[in-house]
């Protein structure tokens, strides 16, 4: 295997395909740490297009915002007990939309579609979801988090060097949940095996 394919390239415009046979072996945890540290080393240039989405052509009352979406599932998620949280089927739309297309769009029709002719290009809102994904994953431990998890910072990593330094900041954090994340995992992983 030549790399690690899925955090390089314009992943917005050419959405990649995730095939885990080409890094099914034990390369893959190197590859894909040297992946993360790249993009935690590369400095910002601040040229992708503005944050703030131009508004949807005609939007209609019945849209929701996918920031706001985001926003208060991850507010919620930081406050109440993870238990009760009525929103887990709003987190699970957002994963399942983003596994579909790889984009997150300004807003989501009443059947919690992405409206394409909303924006797909602001990369705050992928910063958020990435937030999500974490909160998400550390309450619930389901590797469906932890997988969109992984993708959502595959493409913010393909666009390290267009970010702002604050947009770059947050991408650090968001690496370092990430790798927190996954060495959770591992340890609970290998816990598991040497109790059997």
């Amino acid at each position: 295997m030549n790399g690690y394919p899925f955090s390089c390239g314009n992943p917005l415009d050419d959405r990649p395909r995730y095939d885990y046979l080409a890094v099914s072996d034990d390369s893959y945890l190197v590859l894909w740490r040297e992946s993360r540290r790249k993009a935690l080393t590369s400095s910002c240039r601040g040229t992708l297009s503005p944050a703030i989405d131009p508004p949807a052509p005609s939007p209609e009352p019945d849209w929701q915002s996918t920031d706001e979406v985001i926003d208060n599932c991850c507010q919620l998620l930081a406050t109440t007990s993870p238990t009760l949280t009525p929103l887990w089927p709003a987190i699970d739309n957002l994963v399942q939309r983003f596994e579909a297309g790889h984009r997150l769009y300004a807003y989501l029709d009443p059947h919690g579609r992405g409206v394409r002719s909303s924006d797909y290009r602001n990369l705050d809102r992928y910063l958020a979801f990435a937030l999500l994904l974490t909160r998400a994953w550390r309450c619930q431990r389901r590797l469906t988090y932890l997988n969109a998890l992984l993708k959502v910072l595959d493409l913010l990593c393909a666009y390290a060097e267009d970010m702002t330094t604050e947009q770059h900041l947050t991408l650090t954090q968001r690496i370092h949940d990430e790798a927190e994340c996954v060495a959770t995992l591992e340890a609970e992983l290998r816990s598991k095996t040497e109790y059997q």
